[in-house]
């Protein structure tokens, strides 16, 4: 995994990337979907029915062995969720939020290595 290329991508674009996270998502759907639609610059949907969303993706999901992975039906809340990455990825990467720190780009702090 190459996360450098999108850490590099918002320290020199960050009005470009938006990140979204799952948290966020999923306990302040509404709140979360206004900043989406404000940072492409369009008018609010107002009719957002997220108490009932359905969408799948099966031929994807299955293409990379893991059936039901994009499946999404019925009320838009916070689930705790089982991770599909090994557990050393988990521990390579823990702690690499870099989007949680500062993306100043004046910032003394170099960038981190995922190699």
């Amino acid at each position: 995994m190459k996360l450098y290329w999108l850490q590099e991508g918002l320290l020199a674009n960050p009005s470009m990337i938006l990140l979204v996270e799952y948290n966020d998502l999923t306990q302040k759907p509404e709140e979360t979907m206004r900043r989406v639609y404000d940072f492409i610059g369009k008018d609010y949907y107002e009719n957002h029915d997220y108490e009932r969303v359905e969408y799948s993706n099966d031929p994807f999901d299955l293409k990379i062995s893991t059936p039901d992975l994009h499946m999404v039906s019925g009320r838009v809340e916070y689930r705790e969720r089982e991770t599909i990455l090994p557990q050393q990825i988990l521990e390579k990467y823990a702690n690499h939020e870099f989007w949680r720190q500062n993306n100043n780009k004046s910032s003394k702090k170099p960038p981190l290595s995922y190699d």
